[in-house]
């Protein structure tokens, strides 16, 4: 199918010929006041603050969305892992996406801020959120987040953290999260598909080769689960999953490879390829129509995804 035309028009935009950003902390910001440009707050919800989660590692900063609705013992809690290429990101340039999610799906959402690469590269990212999921199952209640259902979210390098958590939970003696929801993920990081090379270049997500390098630098890493959790030896076991790809994205095909492997190890797997949107088109929300009108759809189709058990 032919990209969306406005997000074929945004694309097509001359590049800024401002300098480029020449350290981490640049970039950073960069992608913050990019994001916070075309951005909306999104729908009104009934509390939002931050929060710190007191792991066993280490403190987690975190924010916590409650979604305007009336309150239920059993609400489900959606723990979500921003995106950026491991690199840059927060749970502050994916709050009105958060907000999208909790309102219309009806989850609490627990927005993690993971250490970011380089400066602390895999398995730093990984191990925060594991330490996020287990401090949920503990001490959740303390927060008020005490339903048992507790499902697991990502987008981008947040959907390779969710779908590793998922993959770990069991042999850390946690309970295996009830459902997963992942958005374009980051799924094999040691091998190149057909996708990767037809939409390398000119699809918003130009620097995947380099991303990699940053949060894996040692290839032979690459190949572990926890990195590349398309490569676990069975997906058997895994939450029911929605999982969502974009039609012109590097990660479209190892997305699809990977919901074909949940399927045939006998997971239910929701797939829903966004033919006409690129990498990361959710937080295009607030410039492309198209784009706000797939994200309440999927919020609200996950949402009784999980309630269809």
């Amino acid at each position: 199918m032919p990209l969306d035309p406005q997000l074929a028009a945004l694309l097509a935009a001359p590049a800024d010929d401002a300098a480029p950003p020449t350290s981490f902390a640049e970039r950073r910001a960069l992608f913050a006041s990019e994001l916070a440009a075309i951005d909306r707050p999104g729908p009104a919800i009934a509390q939002e603050h931050a929060i710190t989660l007191s792991t066993r590692n280490r403190p987690l900063d975190a924010r916590l969305f409650r979604p305007a609705m009336p309150a239920s013992s059993n609400r489900p809690v959606m723990l979500f892992f921003h995106g950026g290429g491991w690199i840059q990101g927060s749970s502050a340039t994916h709050a009105s996406l958060c907000r999208h999610l909790a309102h219309h799906g009806g989850f609490d959402l627990l927005s993690i801020d993971y250490r970011l690469a380089p400066e602390h590269p895999f398995p730093a990212a990984f191990e925060d959120a594991l330490d996020a999921l287990r401090w949920l199952y503990e001490d959740g209640v303390g927060a008020e987040l005490h339903s048992p259902d507790i499902v697991v979210a990502g987008d981008s390098a947040g959907g390779n953290l969710a779908a590793a958590v998922c993959l770990a939970a069991p042999a850390e003696g946690l309970p295996a999260p009830q459902a997963a929801l992942l958005l374009y993920p980051a799924l094999d990081l040691a091998n190149r598909t057909g996708s990767r090379e037809t939409f390398g270049r000119g699809y918003w997500l130009d620097t995947l080769d380099e991303l990699i390098a940053h949060y894996v630098p040692a290839p032979a890493q690459r190949l572990a689960a926890e990195a590349s959790p398309a490569l676990a030896p069975t997906l058997a076991g895994f939450p029911p999953t929605m999982l969502v790809t974009a039609g012109h994205d590097p990660l479209r095909d190892e997305g699809i490879a990977f919901a074909v492997r949940l399927m045939a190890d006998g997971v239910r797997c929701t797939l829903a390829n966004e033919a006409s949107m690129i990498h990361g088109f959710l937080s295009l929300h607030g410039a492309i129509p198209a784009a706000e009108r797939r994200l309440i759809a999927i919020a609200q189709q996950f949402g009784r995804f999980v309630r269809a058990d």
